[in-house]
């Protein structure tokens, strides 16, 4: 699948899987924007792309950061976020985890990956927001 008319952003993509992510768009001819906290990370990403990958320093944790992101992005047809806390609360094996780093880590992952697509749907062309239709009842047995 060709994709060099989608624009597509990966928060998080300075490294990892987030990085990992950003080859296969960038491969195959679209247009990568790259975000995360680290402007040195995000410069060596890019540079490790096919392509001309931009990159824009972002916070994922904090919505002014995040609106600032998409506002530079732009116009996006995809956005895919990977995004970590800035601690490792939370890191380790979860049934070694104090119920407060459980609580941290979802917090910490959940939140700004919520608050990402929210923001993000300002970007996306009119036709590709739509009210999903009120699902229907399921009943049970």
């Amino acid at each position: 699948m060709q994709l060099e008319s989608r624009s597509v952003a990966i928060l998080g993509g300075s490294a990892g899987i987030g990085l990992a992510t950003a080859t296969l768009p960038a491969e195959r001819g679209a247009e990568v924007t790259i975000g995360g906290r680290d402007e040195r990370r995000l410069a060596d990403a890019a540079s490790s792309l096919p392509g001309s990958a931009r990159t824009i320093v972002v916070d994922a944790t904090d919505s002014s950061s995040l609106r600032n992101f998409f506002n530079q992005a732009g116009l996006l047809d995809d956005l895919v976020v990977t995004v970590t806390s800035r601690n490792n609360s939370g890191a380790g094996a979860a049934h070694t985890l104090a119920d407060h780093d459980l609580a941290t880590a979802f917090a910490g992952k959940l939140i700004p990956h919520l608050r990402a697509v929210a923001l993000s749907l300002a970007t996306r062309p009119a036709q590709a927001v739509q009210p999903l239709a009120p699902a229907s009842p399921i009943a049970l047995p």
